[in-house]
């Protein structure tokens, strides 16, 4: 990889940030501060400062939605903040993770996503996290299923996990198309 194609200028960090090993490393992200295996741009002068590629290129502002009680409870974008907003922590809140509740450790400069429209802050973890969104828009309240869709517009829905183990994907689709579809075979299978 060519030196320019190894070098970003983030705007996290005044010097430009370059990537110095061709191969996956292991080490910690100063972004996150969490482990992580791959490609890190770090600053040739301050040698401190290591950020994974991952974190590196998170997208500048998102939108989330989660439930909390039953309740969506954001609706504006986030914005990237590369710190933690110390100004804010000494005026009359402590703003903590409003996903997961988890207070941040201001002692450290640790990046969050936080809305710039009201009191609403959010970890890397839980404004990317694509496996809590997903769940919570699934669920309501204590954890009852979503359904967005009508059983009659749906008949031939095969519904995990099966009823016993009589059932089986081959099984639904040779009733589904018939023994035509499968020429000459002869299936067989136990009731």
């Amino acid at each position: 990889m060519e030196v320019e194609k190894r070098r970003i200028y983030h705007p996290s960090h005044p010097r430009p940030l370059v990537s110095l090993c061709s191969k996956p490393i292991l080490g910690e992200c100063a972004a996150c501060e969490k482990e992580h295996k791959g490609v890190f741009f770090q600053c040739t002068t301050r040698s401190n400062f290591a950020i994974h590629i991952d974190c590196a290129f998170l997208p500048k502002h998102l939108l989330i939605q989660h439930t909390k009680n039953a309740i969506f409870s954001h609706t504006h974008p986030l914005a990237l903040s590369y710190s933690i907003p110390i100004e804010e922590i000494r005026a009359r809140y402590s703003p903590s993770c409003r996903v997961c509740d988890g207070d941040f450790d201001y002692k450290r400069d640790l990046w969050i996503y936080k809305c710039e429209k009201c009191i609403y802050y959010a970890d890397l973890d839980c404004a990317t996290s694509r496996r809590e969104s997903f769940m919570s828009i699934l669920s309501i309240g204590g954890g009852q299923p979503v359904k967005n869709y009508e059983d009659s517009n749906y008949p031939n829905l095969l519904r995990l996990p099966f009823p016993d183990q009589s059932y089986s994907i081959p099984k639904h689709l040779f009733l589904k198309h018939g023994l035509a579809d499968y020429g000459n075979h002869e299936v067989s299978y136990h009731i």
